[in-house]
Protein backbone atom coordinates (compact mmCIF):
# COMPACT_ATOMS: atom_id res chain seq x y z
CA UNK A 1 0.00 0.00 0.00
CA UNK A 2 1.45 3.54 -0.59
CA UNK A 3 0.33 6.65 1.69
CA UNK A 4 -2.44 7.45 -0.89
CA UNK A 5 -4.34 4.28 -0.14
CA UNK A 6 -4.44 6.67 3.51
CA UNK A 7 -6.08 9.42 1.96
CA UNK A 8 -9.69 9.68 3.89
CA UNK A 9 -12.53 10.64 1.88
CA UNK A 10 -15.61 12.05 3.78
CA UNK A 11 -19.26 11.08 2.95
CA UNK A 12 -22.29 12.02 4.44
CA UNK A 13 -24.42 9.61 6.54
CA UNK A 14 -27.91 8.88 6.94
CA UNK A 15 -29.39 10.02 10.68
CA UNK A 16 -29.55 6.61 12.22
CA UNK A 17 -27.27 4.98 14.16
CA UNK A 18 -25.63 2.50 12.09
CA UNK A 19 -24.15 -1.18 12.70
CA UNK A 20 -21.43 0.31 11.31
CA UNK A 21 -21.03 3.48 14.03
CA UNK A 22 -22.06 1.23 16.85
CA UNK A 23 -18.92 -1.09 15.41
CA UNK A 24 -16.14 1.76 15.42
CA UNK A 25 -18.07 4.64 17.63
CA UNK A 26 -19.89 2.41 20.24
CA UNK A 27 -16.77 1.68 21.96
CA UNK A 28 -16.06 4.96 23.04
CA UNK A 29 -19.65 6.05 24.01
CA UNK A 30 -19.04 6.98 28.07
CA UNK A 31 -15.30 7.72 27.87
CA UNK A 32 -14.11 9.46 24.87
CA UNK A 33 -17.81 10.95 24.09
CA UNK A 34 -20.61 11.37 26.56
CA UNK A 35 -23.96 9.54 26.81
CA UNK A 36 -24.65 5.75 26.54
CA UNK A 37 -24.39 3.71 23.24
CA UNK A 38 -27.76 3.81 20.98
CA UNK A 39 -29.41 0.88 19.92
CA UNK A 40 -28.81 0.44 16.47
CA UNK A 41 -31.38 2.08 14.05
CA UNK A 42 -31.82 5.01 16.77
CA UNK A 43 -31.80 8.86 15.30
CA UNK A 44 -28.38 10.44 15.66
CA UNK A 45 -28.42 13.98 17.51
CA UNK A 46 -28.62 16.51 14.87
CA UNK A 47 -25.15 17.22 13.74
CA UNK A 48 -23.36 16.90 10.58
CA UNK A 49 -21.98 13.39 10.51
CA UNK A 50 -19.27 11.80 8.08
CA UNK A 51 -18.09 8.19 7.56
CA UNK A 52 -14.29 8.99 6.99
CA UNK A 53 -12.92 5.53 4.42
CA UNK A 54 -9.84 5.05 2.78
CA UNK A 55 -9.39 5.38 -0.31
CA UNK A 56 -10.74 1.77 -1.34
CA UNK A 57 -13.71 2.45 0.63
CA UNK A 58 -12.75 0.56 3.61
CA UNK A 59 -14.58 2.86 6.79
CA UNK A 60 -12.25 3.88 8.92
CA UNK A 61 -14.01 6.13 11.42
CA UNK A 62 -16.49 9.05 11.75
CA UNK A 63 -16.91 12.79 12.49
CA UNK A 64 -19.00 14.52 13.19
CA UNK A 65 -19.82 18.80 13.77
CA UNK A 66 -21.73 20.30 16.32
CA UNK A 67 -22.35 24.07 15.26
CA UNK A 68 -22.38 25.94 11.64
CA UNK A 69 -21.29 29.53 12.89
CA UNK A 70 -18.91 30.88 15.34
CA UNK A 71 -17.49 27.59 17.05
CA UNK A 72 -17.92 24.44 16.21
CA UNK A 73 -16.98 21.52 18.09
CA UNK A 74 -15.46 18.92 16.36
CA UNK A 75 -15.53 14.90 16.93
CA UNK A 76 -13.55 12.19 15.48
CA UNK A 77 -13.29 8.66 15.92
CA UNK A 78 -10.74 6.19 14.30
CA UNK A 79 -10.28 2.66 14.16
CA UNK A 80 -7.60 1.75 16.43
CA UNK A 81 -5.56 -0.20 14.23
CA UNK A 82 -5.41 3.29 11.56
CA UNK A 83 -4.83 5.49 14.25
CA UNK A 84 -0.97 5.05 13.70
CA UNK A 85 -1.94 5.82 9.75
CA UNK A 86 -2.07 9.51 9.37
CA UNK A 87 -6.09 9.67 9.05
CA UNK A 88 -6.49 12.29 12.22
CA UNK A 89 -4.81 15.00 10.81
CA UNK A 90 -6.12 14.34 7.68
CA UNK A 91 -9.64 14.36 9.01
CA UNK A 92 -9.52 17.15 11.05
CA UNK A 93 -7.90 19.10 8.20
CA UNK A 94 -11.17 17.78 6.01
CA UNK A 95 -13.44 19.21 9.35
CA UNK A 96 -12.15 22.37 9.03
CA UNK A 97 -12.69 22.81 5.50
CA UNK A 98 -15.88 22.19 6.17
CA UNK A 99 -16.70 24.40 9.17
CA UNK A 100 -15.27 27.72 7.05
CA UNK A 101 -17.48 26.85 4.08
CA UNK A 102 -20.00 27.19 6.75
CA UNK A 103 -18.98 30.45 8.40
CA UNK A 104 -17.50 29.04 11.02
CA UNK A 105 -15.01 30.71 12.71
CA UNK A 106 -13.30 28.50 15.44
CA UNK A 107 -12.62 24.89 15.86
CA UNK A 108 -13.02 23.47 19.13
CA UNK A 109 -11.86 19.96 20.52
CA UNK A 110 -12.39 18.79 23.69
CA UNK A 111 -10.16 16.16 25.29
CA UNK A 112 -12.26 13.80 27.82
CA UNK A 113 -10.65 13.25 31.32
CA UNK A 114 -12.40 9.65 30.77
CA UNK A 115 -10.95 8.70 27.30
CA UNK A 116 -8.48 6.11 27.22
CA UNK A 117 -6.41 7.76 24.34
CA UNK A 118 -6.43 11.22 25.69
CA UNK A 119 -2.79 12.24 25.68
CA UNK A 120 -2.47 10.76 21.85
CA UNK A 121 -5.35 13.41 21.35
CA UNK A 122 -3.62 16.22 22.71
CA UNK A 123 -0.73 15.63 20.72
CA UNK A 124 -2.90 15.53 17.46
CA UNK A 125 -4.93 18.57 18.54
CA UNK A 126 -1.38 20.55 19.24
CA UNK A 127 0.27 19.43 16.48
CA UNK A 128 -2.62 20.66 14.01
CA UNK A 129 -2.59 24.20 15.77
CA UNK A 130 -4.91 24.15 18.20
CA UNK A 131 -4.28 25.22 21.82
CA UNK A 132 -5.28 25.02 25.69
CA UNK A 133 -4.53 27.80 28.33
CA UNK A 134 -2.74 26.30 30.54
CA UNK A 135 -0.63 24.00 28.72
CA UNK A 136 -2.16 20.76 28.21
CA UNK A 137 -0.72 18.12 30.77
CA UNK A 138 -1.91 14.62 31.99
CA UNK A 139 -1.84 16.26 35.57
CA UNK A 140 -3.58 18.75 34.84
CA UNK A 141 -6.44 16.58 32.77
CA UNK A 142 -6.45 14.07 36.42
CA UNK A 143 -6.98 17.57 38.40
CA UNK A 144 -9.13 19.64 35.97
CA UNK A 145 -11.33 17.07 33.73
CA UNK A 146 -12.07 17.90 30.27
CA UNK A 147 -10.16 20.23 28.33
CA UNK A 148 -11.03 22.18 25.88
CA UNK A 149 -8.54 22.84 22.71
CA UNK A 150 -9.24 26.35 20.39
CA UNK A 151 -7.98 26.74 16.79
CA UNK A 152 -9.17 30.30 14.84
CA UNK A 153 -10.16 28.95 11.19
CA UNK A 154 -10.98 32.55 9.89
CA UNK A 155 -8.56 32.83 6.79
Amino acid sequence: MTDSDFLPQLASVPPIWSSEMDDVVGPHMGTAFPGNRPPVGSPLPPYRWYRVADSTGRVVGFLWLDGDTGAVDISIVIRADDREKGFGGQVLALAEDAIRQNGGTIGVGVVRKENLAAPGVARLLARCGYACFPEFTQELLERQGDITFQKPLVI
